[in-house]
């Protein structure tokens, strides 16, 4: 017998190990990759829901008289100290003032609500409660990415 090769049984063998440990490790590359992306898409959603909340809360709390009212179809228009800005939604895309919300692969927004609610105090006094609502869902991310701000206008 012939000690100095390998058997055909040994090399079937060896490339049958060789070839599962390459499946294995391209499933787990592919993995990875879809948790990364899955991952950076959430990261976005959620930079951009707070970043443009985040604007708008700013300019109400910053402003001494605040005034909401509609423009339209999806569109509020903000006097904030007679400063006039407006939020609408054209084109599946978000624009506040001179702000634009970066529309991340795969999601939609919805319409915008604006509902305007009166208050009154045992004490006579009254306030008016702002509440608008922009849903914002991702088709790849399940999660609520929607921009919500609930504001008190005494």
């Amino acid at each position: 017998m012939n000690e100095k090769g390998f058997t055909i049984v040994e090399t079937i063998a060896t490339f049958l190990l060789v070839s599962t440990i390459s499946v294995l490790l391209f499933e787990l590359f592919i993995s990875l990759e879809q948790m990364y992306n899955r991952g950076e898409i959430q990261t976005r959603l959620l930079i951009n829901q707070s970043n443009f909340q985040r604007r708008i809360e700013q300019d109400l709390a910053n402003s001494a008289t605040v005034s909401i009212t509609e423009c339209g179809s999806n569109c509020l228009r903000f006097s904030l100290d007679g400063l006039e800005k407006e939020l609408k939604l054209e084109d599946g895309r978000l624009f506040y003032d001179n702000y634009t919300l970066q529309n991340v692969s795969g999601s939609t927004i919805g319409e915008i609500t604006h509902r305007s609610i009166l208050k009154s105090f045992t004490d006579g006094g009254s306030a008016t409660i702002e509440d608008i609502y922009i849903p914002i869902q991702n088709k790849i991310m399940k999660g609520d990415y929607s921009i919500h701000i609930v504001y008190q206008i005494v």
